[in-house]
């Protein structure tokens, strides 16, 4: 691998790894393209960089959840009811949806596997999963806020979404955020529970992919490592901010467009 290599890698991961168009699929496809056998460790590396991103941006709700859960536990010591300390703290509800959420979301991840590990050096699984989500990305202009917060059945289906977005072209900021809006939910809260969501989801799946490197004999350049690192923090950072203004915008829709494009591209390469 090349620096010019891990320079692109990490901006890849950065910007497609929020905006809804997959950041598996584009890797995928990159590494195709450049002939790459990248080691797991590096793409261990590259999605922490992703969780300080989302750290960085939703600090201030990251904060506000802490603080309500420590109000929780000492309304609980004083005797109050937890559905009564959850009417009133919505902070420790949204950590509630999170943790609900994550449940469905580990049980598929590690369910496939397996399953989808083939599909990482398939530029065909990866073209037709693009199709699949600018048709999810398509339908959110049906979409219309109907309520006020959201509901664990909510939760437990946008983390059902989040485990199959583990198959490389199906975006995952893109398909629980548009299954969140198509519930009915506010789509700036969809937009913020789908980061707050893949906290933990990355967290897991990075230490889990940890324990199986660990001991092997890779070797790594801690230059291109640290390149590819610098690069997904900065652009992540920035796409972030780009999804979030797209999302005020209501113009998630616009994207399926290019996934459209992008996949038949992939496919119609495939053919010829």
């Amino acid at each position: 691998m090349e620096p010019i290599h891990a320079v692109l890698l990490g901006i890849v991961q950065g910007i497609t790894e929020w905006l809804p168009v997959s950041s598996s699929g584009h890797l995928v496809l990159l590494q195709e393209y450049f002939g790459l056998n990248v080691p797991v460790f590096f793409d261990l590396v590259l999605h922490v960089a992703t969780v300080i991103v989302v750290v960085v941006a939703f600090r201030k709700d990251i904060v506000d959840i802490l603080r309500s859960l420590a109000r929780t536990f000492r309304l609980r010591k004083e005797g109050q009811g937890f559905r009564e300390i959850l009417a009133t703290e919505r902070p420790t509800l949204l950590a509630w949806f999170i943790i609900l959420g994550s449940i469905p979301t580990a049980i598929i991840g590690f369910a496939l596997r397996d399953i989808v590990q083939p599909l990482f050096t398939d530029p065909t699984a990866v073209g037709v999963a693009l199709l699949a989500t600018g048709a999810i990305l398509l339908v959110t202009v049906l979409a219309s806020k109907r309520k006020e917060f959201m509901t664990s059945s909510d939760a437990v289906l946008v983390g059902i979404m989040q485990g199959i977005s583990i198959i490389p072209g199906i975006s995952r900021s893109g398909s629980i955020i548009s299954i969140g809006m198509l519930r009915g939910m506010d789509r700036e809260l969809a937009a913020r529970y789908a980061f707050l969501l893949s906290i933990p989801a990355i967290l897991g799946a990075a230490a889990f992919e940890l324990t199986q490197v660990m001991g092997s004999q890779v070797y790594i350049d801690l230059h291109l490592l640290g390149i590819a690192f610098l690069s997904s923090l900065l652009f992540g950072y920035v796409s972030i901010r780009l999804l979030w203004y797209i999302i005020k915008s209501a113009k998630l829709h616009y994207f399926s467009v290019y996934c459209f494009l992008l996949g038949s591209l992939v496919l119609l390469y495939g053919l010829l």
